[in-house]
């Protein structure tokens, strides 16, 4: 995943969270505005919406003007039920990254959505999820070539453990 900022306007073909940058000069300095990318139903047909933070529908793409742009996707939620079958319960210990990505998130829900500190924790969250996988193989492994010889597969071990 690539979350870098682009002067270049982003072509949006999936839901994402789109967090646009203004420079207003060395006085007023940057101004943020965090936009949420839905499918929107109209008339039987599904489109992309910018939506604001309000939950109001901003306008079209084409009409929007920043001098930079950075695009977000959307995190897959923690589940309790890993299994997917109704009725499910268990519970999991976490990893040290699944209780940072949590931390950061319930930060994130104390602030302003468009305030720079919320920026800044959504691409924190960002990067912390993509480590998300490593650190499960890490961990496998660590299993595997430790007590694993004895008891069993590591993945079987990580998966009964911690809440994915």
């Amino acid at each position: 995943m690539n979350l870098r900022w682009t002067k270049k306007k982003p072509k949006l073909n999936k839901e994402c969270l789109l967090i646009t940058a203004q420079n207003w000069g060395k006085e007023q300095g940057w101004s943020y505005t965090a936009f949420s990318i839905e499918k929107v139903e109209c008339d039987g047909r599904w489109y992309l919406g910018i939506i604001t933070s309000d939950g109001d529908e901003w306008g079209d793409i084409d009409d929007l003007k920043a001098d930079k742009y950075l695009v977000l996707p959307l995190l897959k939620p923690l589940t309790n039920n890993p299994t997917g079958i109704k009725g499910y319960s268990n519970e999991y210990m976490k990893t040290a990254m699944q209780e940072l990505i949590e931390q950061l998130k319930e930060e994130r829900l104390s602030n302003p959505i468009e305030s720079p500190l919320n920026i800044g924790l959504s691409v924190a969250i960002g990067f912390a999820s993509n480590l998300l996988e490593k650190e499960k193989q890490q961990i496998i492994e660590a299993h595997d070539e430790g007590e694993g010889k004895i008891i069993g597969n590591g993945e079987k071990y990580y998966n009964q453990t911690f809440k994915q």
